[in-house]
This record gives structure tokens, C-alpha cells and sequence, in this order.
């Protein structure tokens, strides 16, 4: 007779059920023929205890190194590149569209755009009259100002290389943090109270206050 327990189950539901119904078919064709005819009498309490089974034996399985960590089973689901806005009835997100890239301002609510904060085709850099691509930002507390990445260059894991520009979204007047034609920036972030910037170049720390770019 066919021993159920002596051998490897497949790992997922299905086989396991295909694999118990055929063990019982196969106590069908061994078994005495009045206890086969018990067998197809019952076969509905059959197919019930080969799946209740299934799901057992499934629920059983030891779990792997190879699905802890290499497999999407155990993955988060979150949003990405979302930044809620002051009122916290919306939301900005950064897209692109024609090769355009934006910020788009969303409402919670209804989950549509609602307006365009800012445009890439606006930043346009005041020395060269390039248009600079949005590739990151942040917004300073009072979200009259927004600090734009652009050229990306990634260093480490999180951690990275861009030019920036700070863009007053009152005026739509666009400034580089710092000289273009040094290098770039790391770690660029907008004082609490909105009148400064710092970042990190050469392993030096800067400040430039905003109203003055100096």
C-alpha cells in the first residue's frame, strides 16, 4: 500500500490536493470490492478530507531562508514619493509627462490632481537658460519655497550627488544653490524656518540664506 507519510507533499495547494485524491483513488483499486463501493458511495466526504488535508499539510510546511528573504512573499506594500502638503488635504507627487517632469499637487479625497505646483519647463537655470530636470524635491516649511535635484548621481545604497536649485514658488524665481561649475552637492536640506539651505560639497558644510543666495 501506498504510504502518504514517507514522501514530500508539493509545496503548493493545488498538487497537494491532486496528490491526496490520487492516493485515495489509488486505495480505490487496492481496496476489497464491497470497501471500494464504500468508496464511491462516499466520494463527496472523500474530496472534502483531501482538500481539509491540503490545507493542513499546506499550513505545515516549514518556512525557507530562500522565502524569508529572496521571495516576495513576505514584501511590504507601501507608497512611494508622496509628500503630504500643509493643509493635509493633499498630497504632491513628482511625474512625468512628454519628457516633462512635475509636481503635481493630488487631493486626499477624491484622489485626483487638483493643480501643477511646479513645471519643470519653469526651472530654467538664470546663467545658462537650460531647463533642468526634476529628478527630487522638497518643499520648505511654509511650502513658499521648493529645493529641485537634478543630475543624480548615485554614491551609496541612499546616499548620492546632485545639483540643486531652490524655486520661490510666489515669484517662480530659480536659483542655484551653489556654483554650477563646481562640484556637486550632497545631503541638501531647507532650514526649519524656511530662510536658509545647507549642503555638504567636498566634505565642507554650506549655508546660503535664500532671500539673497549668498
Amino acid at each position: 500500500m501506498i504510504d502518504l507519510w514517507d514522501r514530500p507533499f508539493a509545496t503548493d495547494s493545488t498538487s497537494q490536493r491532486n496528490e491526496v485524491l490520487g492516493y485515495l483513488a489509488s486505495l480505490h483499486f487496492l481496496a476489497p470490492k464491497s470497501y471500494r463501493s464504500n468508496l464511491i458511495m462516499n466520494r463527496s466526504a472523500l474530496t472534502l478530507f483531501s482538500l481539509v488535508l491540503s490545507v493542513y499539510l499546506s499550513a505545515q510546511q516549514p518556512l525557507t531562508n530562500q522565502q524569508i528573504w529572496y521571495s516576495p512573499m513576505f514584501s511590504m506594500e507601501y507608497v512611494g514619493g508622496l509628500e503630504s502638503m500643509n493643509d493635509g488635504e493633499h498630497y504632491t507627487v513628482l511625474e512625468e509627462e512628454n519628457g516633462v517632469s512635475r509636481i503635481d499637487k493630488y487631493a486626499y479625497r477624491t484622489g485626483e490632481r487638483v493643480a501643477t505646483v511646479l513645471s519643470g519647463e519653469e526651472v530654467v537655470d538664470p546663467g545658462t537658460g537650460d531647463t533642468i530636470a526634476i529628478e527630487g524635491y522638497s518643499f520648505s516649511p511654509d511650502e513658499r519655497f521648493v529645493l529641485i535635484e537634478t543630475e543624480v548621481d548615485p554614491l551609496y545604497r541612499h546616499s548620492y550627488y546632485a545639483h540643486h536649485y531652490i524655486v520661490d514658488l510666489e515669484s517662480r524665481k530659480v536659483q542655484p544653490l551653489s556654483d554650477r561649475k563646481g562640484p556637486k552637492q550632497r545631503l541638501a536640506s531647507l532650514s526649519p524656518d524656511g530662510s536658509h539651505a545647507a549642503f555638504v560639497r567636498e566634505n565642507d558644510l554650506y549655508s546660503v540664506e535664500l532671500s539673497t543666495g549668498k
